[in-house]
């Protein structure tokens, strides 16, 4: 079955509503019609931030965005406010989908990072990263 296409049309998308042409599946894929009209799925590049998880990003016209920030505008309906972030629900950041994505506060984000053991500090956090703990 490998190398199967699937034909997509813009009423099985949901449009990004920040961005004409740019669409999402819901699953995390990210879409333009941009050059003359043909849905094309969009590239995603690893991103590594100051942790060790990757994040993915895309390319809307001339800038890149972390897709979760794109995909996530879908559930708003609109651009971020100053203090919301986007939280994945599972803790796996290449997870995209919109059902894994929900929009917190950063106090909300860390305690589910610190919940679900996804938050590094003290020691761990040299470990992780494959340095020597601070010598206290």
């Amino acid at each position: 079955m490998g190398n199967q296409q699937v034909r997509l049309d813009k009423d099985s998308l949901i449009k990004i509503p920040i961005y004409d042409h740019y669409y999402t599946d819901g699953m995390g894929g990210v879409y333009s019609d941009a050059r003359g009209g043909k849905i094309k799925r969009l590239n995603c590049f690893l991103h590594y931030s100051r942790g060790r998880k990757p994040f993915l990003r895309v390319r809307l016209k001339d800038r890149l965005w972390l897709s979760h920030r794109i995909i996530a505008t879908v559930h708003l309906g609109r651009d971020f406010k100053e203090g919301e972030f986007v939280n994945h629900i599972d803790g796996d950041t290449l997870n995209n989908s919109l059902s894994n994505l929900e929009v917190v506060s950063h106090r909300e984000n860390v305690a589910h990072a610190v919940e679900n053991k996804l938050y590094q500090q003290g020691d761990e956090w040299y470990i992780s990263r494959g340095m020597e703990p601070r010598v206290k």
